[in-house]
């Protein structure tokens, strides 16, 4: 995804495989990052009167990387 400019410690990326390097910087940041660390710790108190189905499906989202992590005995 990216080129090493010659005899030198830099490198270059290139116009196409720039846009892949961002995408994959917004999904790490912006919805990985958040899942795993809200899998580790429940929320707790009452749950809100209204939910938005995109909440319904993170919270979804957390419920099962936890399991996930109980099935790999991993601590979360």
């Amino acid at each position: 995804m990216v080129e090493r400019i010659d005899k030198t410690c830099r490198y270059h990326p290139p116009a196409h495989p720039i846009r892949t390097l961002a995408a994959l910087f917004i999904l790490r940041e912006n919805v990985i990052r958040p899942v795993i660390v809200g899998a580790a710790k429940p929320h707790p108190g009452r749950p809100p009167r209204f939910t938005h189905p995109i909440d319904q499906h993170y919270d979804n989202l957390q419920r099962e990387m936890r399991r996930t992590f109980a099935t790999l005995t991993l601590a979360a």
